[in-house]
Formats: C-alpha cells, sequence, structure tokens
C-alpha cells in the first residue's frame, strides 16, 4: 500500500485548490503528524478558513490519518533550523513505510533528503507542484487544469510558491516537457 506523509504547507495548498481528492486516489494512505494537524487544521479553523475544514472532514473519515511521531523514532538532527511540522514530518516518514513525503519548504525538502538517504530509504520528496505534475501524467486532471492551478498558486496571497518557478513549470507545460 503506497502511504504518503505530508507537510502542512503541501496539504493546505492542494486543499485550497480543491485537488487534494486526488492525492488521495494516488496514495489512499495519508498520514499528517500532529504538529501538522494544529497547523493545517486547529490554527485554520481559527481563521476560518475553508480547506481547514476539508483537511478534517477527510481526517474525520479516516482518509487522512493523524499520528504521533513515535519516541522509538531514528535520532536525527537537521543542519538548519526547522519548524516542528516539518521536523514531525520528516521523523514520522522515517519511522513509516511511506512512498513519498510531501513538503514545499526548500531546506526542509534538502534536509529530509539528508535524513532519507542516512537512513537508506528511498523515498521520494515532492512539493505542491511535483504532486500536480504526477497528477497530470497519470491522467488524473488534464493540462488545462494542471495550468489552470499553477497560475491560481501565481495569483493567490495564501499559497506561498515561488512565482518564478511556477512561470518555469508553465512555460515545460507548454512545450510538452511534463509527459
Amino acid at each position: 500500500m503506497k502511504v504518503i506523509v505530508s507537510d502542512a504547507g503541501p496539504l493546505i495548498a492542494l486543499a485550497k485548490l480543491d485537488v487534494l481528492k486526488f492525492t488521495l486516489r494516488l496514495y489512499p494512505t495519508m498520514w499528517i503528524s500532529e504538529a501538522t494537524y494544529r497547523e493545517a487544521v486547529t490554527m485554520g479553523l481559527d481563521l476560518n478558513a475553508p480547506d481547514a475544514l476539508v483537511i478534517d472532514q477527510l481526517c474525520t473519515q479516516k482518509k487522512i490519518e493523524v499520528h504521533p511521531v513515535p519516541s522509538s523514532a531514528p535520532k536525527w538532527h537537521p543542519s538548519i533550523g526547522l519548524q516542528k511540522g516539518e521536523m514531525e514530518t520528516i521523523r514520522l516518514a522515517l519511522t513509516s513505510t511511506a512512498s513519498t513525503v510531501l513538503i514545499d519548504d526548500r531546506d526542509a525538502r534538502i534536509e529530509a533528503h539528508k535524513a532519507f538517504a542516512y537512513h537508506g530509504l528511498g523515498t521520494e520528496i515532492k512539493g505542491t507542484l511535483g504532486m500536480l505534475v504526477t497528477m497530470y501524467q497519470k491522467g488524473i486532471i488534464a493540462g488545462s487544469f494542471l495550468k489552470h492551478s499553477i497560475e491560481s498558486i501565481i495569483r493567490r496571497k495564501d499559497i506561498w510558491i515561488s512565482p518564478k518557478l511556477c512561470l518555469r513549470l508553465l512555460a515545460a507545460l507548454e512545450k510538452g516537457n511534463l509527459k
């Protein structure tokens, strides 16, 4: 069974873009840490964020499972400071059978790569854009939907992904380089 572990950033962004349900078609088991739940749901509900309601409902339906990081999790010390949710996401992935981890923050992705390599894991690391491209490549979303989603990310002030990166991805899509 394919397990995916997600940090709050991609979880929130995919919910805001209304594609989280498609992620769950690719990965029927999604785990999030307690810190990720607090950031994505508890804090989001305090702000009346619609995406927090979506995520909370999926947690209630057990489509997204909240897991504490086991005390037996491998010891790992990042070379830079990471947020609590990022730390818990990486440590949870180290203790699971996760095939993929979703993290948008560049520094956290670098640290995750180091941690997985050190522990001999081939865990794939993706961000929001990588997940959208995977959905496109697997035929779950059309090219026009991918384009619309990327353009939406550029316009939105509540999704923090580099517009330059989005524009590079749009150019690759237009050239047919994402197949």
